[in-house]
């Protein structure tokens, strides 16, 4: 796993156990961090201030997005990726940083006490009985093969839960619609590549009416479109 599926799956993971997520939906910023990695140069550490950006540009709590950064840095730390972080996050003491830890760990404590008990434990199943070595080794090594065989199970369930869903190219022949120059589907949320002077050159609210036609005629399973550059800066979302 190269270090672009790694931030991502990590920073899902770090979205899905904090407050954020209430706020925006995990899958949304999924697709926007996967924008801003594509778009970055192959071995350049990506720089996520634009994802900070956006995130702060949709009115959410910056307290929250600060605590979702810093949680996420300290994972960086111990998988070893890098990446250059936002200078608002940069700039915080060590005293705020570890608050955000401290509240990020308390709240999955609180979530482990409130989640319910499983109704009923699977119950081992019985390595088969065969000639026993002195050190049992037969039944050692199917124990130990059974254990593998769940760990890389659940590594790869893991990654199917946590991935952001393939997305579709899509094609809206509308002059009413978005200017984009590529259009991807990822239910619920639209992604349009358009060229930055074209979105600034057009009023805001005129920019949010032909978002609202594109997702018309794209489909009703779409609620959301993502303007992006094709460097990768994401601009807004509707």
């Amino acid at each position: 796993m190269n270090d672009s599926r790694r931030i991502l799956t990590v920073f899902g993971e770090v979205v899905r156990s904090g407050p954020l997520h209430k706020q925006i939906g995990a899958q949304e910023i999924s697709i926007a961090l996967g924008q801003l990695l594509d778009a970055t140069p192959e071995g350049a550490p990506p720089d996520l201030q634009p994802l900070y950006d956006f995130l702060i540009s949709r009115d959410v709590d910056q307290a929250h997005v600060d605590e979702a950064f810093v949680v996420f840095a300290g994972k960086a730390a111990e998988f070893g990726f890098r990446y250059r972080e936002p200078s608002q996050v940069a700039g915080l003491d060590d005293d705020s940083r570890d608050e955000f830890v401290e509240m990020s760990r308390e709240r999955k404590v609180v979530m482990r006490r409130e989640k319910p008990p499983e109704q009923s434990a699977a119950r081992p199943i019985p390595a088969p009985k065969g000639p026993k070595a002195k050190d049992g080794s037969p039944r050692v090594l199917l124990a130990v093969l059974g254990v593998v065989a769940l760990l890389v199970l659940g590594f790869f369930v893991y990654l199917q839960v946590t991935a952001v869903p393939p997305s579709r190219d899509l094609v809206v022949s509308d002059p009413a619609a978005l200017p984009c120059q590529n259009l991807k589907g990822n239910p619920p949320t639209l992604v349009c590549t358009i060229q930055k002077n074209a979105f600034e050159a057009e009023p805001r609210d005129s920019m949010k009416s032909r978002g609202k036609i594109t997702l018309q005629l794209a489909g009703a399973e779409y609620t959301r479109v993502l303007l992006v550059t094709p460097t990768g800066e994401i601009l807004t979302s509707f």
